[in-house]
């Protein structure tokens, strides 16, 4: 026989609402709201920043959508930021994939951007070639 402060609830959303008030501080929605407020990303940190960002978002009663994209975007670093702007989501879903976009991209031209190492054993011809020139140039 559940009782919460003398009163047996009639419903779920009740049963919910006695819950909160017995056990949740009167500023917590304040709080979710600060602590979304300053949240950040941090450097090569987008799926951390989505959890948590997603994780404060779920307790918060209300916000409309278009402060929660705000929230997300002004979160971000800045060029995920301006990346994300750019496309104008209209959802915070949106705007979380097209974060994910950008970090992708990111990321690969990370990985596809090498550049010449002399000690690396497969040197191309063509960078050897330019070594070559180089070399002959300054011998000059």
């Amino acid at each position: 026989n559940l009782r919460v402060r003398g009163k047996r609830p009639t419903s779920w959303s009740e049963f919910k609402e006695q819950l909160k008030s017995a056990f949740q501080s009167t500023d917590f929605q304040e709080n979710l709201h600060q602590q979304l407020m300053q949240l950040k990303q941090k450097p090569q940190e987008l799926d951390e920043y989505i959890k948590t960002f997603r994780g404060l978002i779920g307790q918060i009663e209300e916000m409309t959508e278009l402060t929660q994209v705000m929230l997300f975007i002004n979160g971000l670093q800045t060029n995920y930021g301006l990346y994300v702007r750019s496309k104008h989501p209209k959802t915070v879903e949106q705007a979380i994939r097209e974060s994910q976009t950008y970090d992708n991209v990111v990321t690969t031209s990370k990985i596809n951007t090498t550049k010449y190492d002399p000690f690396l054993e497969k040197s191309s011809i063509v960078e050897l070639n330019a070594l070559n020139s180089n070399s002959n140039y300054h011998r000059h």
